[in-house]
Formats: C-alpha cells, sequence, structure tokens
C-alpha cells in the first residue's frame, strides 16, 4: 500500500543487500514526497497551500516543479490534462450518489470552475498563488513525478544497476533492464485472462487508463471516469 494503491519494484543488484537498500531509499523517497504533494494528506504541503487564496506562499522545491510541469503540460495537451479534474469527479460521484444525471447547468458550472486558471507562479521568488475555489487533484501527475525521483534514488545504491517500480499500474523501466509489460484486456473478466499483449520496456514509462476499471453507476448505465474537460 503505497500511495494508495499497489506498490511492485524489481532491482537488478550485486547483492540483495544492495536491493534492500535501494528498497528502502526508494521507499523513503516516495513518503518524503507524499508529505509534500499528497491530495489526501491534510498535513501535507499541497493541502496547506490550498487552504491559502490570492496571496504569495513561499513553497518548495518540489512543489514549484509540480504546478510549473503540470502547468507546461496542461497547455501542450490543450487542456486535457486538468489540475482540477476533481472538480468533474465530485460532480459525477454525486451524480451516482443520487442516482440522477446531472444537469446541463450543472455540467457547464463545473466546466467553468475546473477551466479557471489555479494559480499564478513566481519561479524567481519561489512563490505560488492560489487563485481559484476549484477542488485541485494532482494525483496522476504526481504519481508519475514520484515514481522518476524514487527510482533516480534506488539507481543511486552502490551496486544498483536496474529498476522496475509499478505504482497502480504507472509502470517505469530504468537502467540495465529490459522488462517485458504484459497490457491487461479491457474486456477481460479475471485478473489473470490472458493479456491482450505486450511490450518489452528498457529506460521507458508506461501507463494505461481505461473505463472498465473506474467510473459510476448510475440507473443501471456505466458513465467512464474518464471525461472530455
Amino acid at each position: 500500500n503505497v500511495l494508495g494503491t499497489s506498490f511492485e519494484l524489481k532491482v537488478k543488484a550485486i547483492n540483495s543487500q544492495q536491493a534492500d537498500l535501494a528498497e528502502k531509499a526508494a521507499l523513503q523517497e516516495i513518503t518524503r514526497l507524499s508529505e509534500i504533494l499528497s491530495g489526501y494528506d491534510k498535513n501535507s504541503e499541497f493541502e496547506h497551500w490550498m487552504n491559502t487564496h490570492h496571496q504569495p506562499v513561499t513553497i518548495s522545491k518540489e512543489l514549484m516543479e509540480v504546478l510549473s510541469a503540470c502547468e507546461t503540460w496542461s497547455i501542450k495537451t490543450h487542456g486535457a490534462l486538468n489540475p482540477s479534474a476533481e472538480t468533474i469527479n465530485i460532480l459525477w460521484k454525486n451524480a451516482e450518489t443520487k442516482q440522477e444525471l446531472p444537469s446541463a447547468n450543472e455540467i457547464n458550472n463545473a466546466v467553468a470552475l475546473a477551466t479557471q486558471q489555479h494559480w499564478q507562479l513566481d519561479l524567481h521568488n519561489g512563490t505560488a498563488i492560489h487563485t481559484s475555489e476549484a477542488a485541485l487533484k494532482l494525483n496522476s501527475f504526481v504519481k508519475s513525478y514520484i515514481i522518476e525521483k524514487a527510482t533516480n534514488a534506488a539507481l543511486c545504491i552502490k551496486g544498483v544497476s536496474g529498476i522496475v517500480m509499478n505504482i497502480g499500474g504507472d509502470i517505469v523501466v530504468k537502467g540495465d533492464m529490459n522488462e517485458l509489460i504484459k497490457i491487461a484486456n479491457p474486456i477481460s473478466n479475471a485478473i489473470n485472462d490472458p493479456a491482450l499483449t505486450s511490450v518489452s520496456l528498457q529506460n521507458k514509462a508506461i501507463a494505461t487508463s481505461g473505463n472498465y476499471r473506474r467510473g459510476n453507476r448510475i440507473n443501471g448505465k456505466w458513465y467512464s471516469h474518464i471525461v472530455d474537460p
């Protein structure tokens, strides 16, 4: 149970002692960064910053990197990566609770809230201003960031030459390691059903997301968690 999901680690090292040290280094880095970036821990730096509004707050290098990168990729993906996707998630979770589809007006209001500017960054002074009232969760982006840092920490251990890390289906393969990754068939009924296909990775990352895993059932119909922002 790491970052609220499953964790798998494979280490290529000269002996088991060095592999153990690599595991320890990776988990320590995950814990350290989670305490900064978590959207679930009310004591995280991110949550403390979320409780501020319209004032410059000095933030850590790590939180600045994540907010800056999230901003960059939101622009590059024309809004497909949206830090306020949680606003949309809340709308549909409430709809499932009521078993009533959200109205066009509710959807429009949620979209207007989600597509605001949520922060202003001052890279020179190391400050960030929280500018919106929208619910923000950086989970998918943060998980990738943390995996990157944790694999690097593990590879810094003497005698460690390769790492495979899988946190909740986000997988990174680094160093002298070649890993065959099986891709689950989205219409399979069991975890141990044959894979749809497989890919061989070295010094690359892979992740999938599908409507067969998460969503909301309203009046007997399944609505995917993947929406057009």
